[in-house]
């Protein structure tokens, strides 16, 4: 099989899609970090090809999908923070308006885990209710900016606030980790600081910062044998 890659937003995705299968150049599709399902998602998987997708929050049911559990990386946040003798911890999410969905979804997990541990949170411990409009994902000016309340945040500390912070992504805890040294806050010495995706970037930062794994290699990698599979079994039985 050759590989053709598609980078486009949204409806030009399935516009490109739908040209390459007419010309024949394609007998199945890997959808890549879908944020969000929308109408061109949907038309996609009804142009009879087989569709496999990796880290898809929130894929309709028709969909097989490499599934990222969201819940669960906040809880081993969590978890090991509170191994370390953490009691209270505060959450670093989103400023957008229209948060990227893993932002939604970590936020959310992070608020029932503290509930359902008896330490619920309060609302000064969610950074990011600043709202800010941005089109698409979330970008790097915009992570620079929840970074940047964080560490106004978490440096004007008092008795009683969080001694540990988790951001929704690596590089709103690495921008963090980067302006809380800049404003003379040791880390992990005052507080600790970590996130989730375990990105290449959160062990060439000083200190190093912990993150929760996201196993990005090995979805792919199954992701690209289930559709094999599914185009080896379609063309048996054409």
């Amino acid at each position: 099989y050759d590989l053709v890659l598609v980078t486009a937003p949204g409806e030009k995705r399935l516009e490109k899609c739908r040209e390459y299968l007419m010309a024949g150049r394609i007998d199945g599709i890997v959808l890549a970090h879908v944020g969000r399902s929308g109408k061109w998602v949907e038309e996609l998987l009804h142009m009879h090809l087989p569709v496999v997708a990796v880290d898809f929050s929130k894929p309709p049911p028709e969909l097989d999908a490499m599934v990222y559990d969201n819940e669960s990386a906040v809880q081993s946040a969590l978890e090991h923070l509170r191994s370390l003798g953490h009691k209270r911890i505060g959450f670093i999410g989103s400023e957008l308006k229209r948060k990227p969905l893993d932002s939604e979804l970590r936020e959310a997990a992070y608020i029932r885990a503290m509930a359902k541990a008896g330490t619920p949170h309060k609302p000064d411990w969610l950074i990011g209710g600043a709202v800010m409009e941005a089109a698409g994902a979330e970008t790097s000016p915009v992570c620079e900016s929840a970074a940047e309340q964080a560490v106004r945040r978490i440096s004007s500390r008092k008795a009683g606030d969080p001694t540990a912070w988790i951001a929704w992504s690596d590089l709103v805890a690495v921008l963090t980790l980067a302006g809380l040294g800049r404003a003379g806050v040791d880390v992990p010495g005052e507080v600790s600081l970590m996130g989730i995706d375990d990105a290449e970037m959160c062990r060439h930062v000083y200190p190093s910062l912990s993150s929760v794994r996201h196993p990005l290699s090995d979805m792919g990698r199954r992701a690209v044998q289930v559709l094999i599979e599914r185009c080896e079994s379609e063309l048996a039985a054409a």
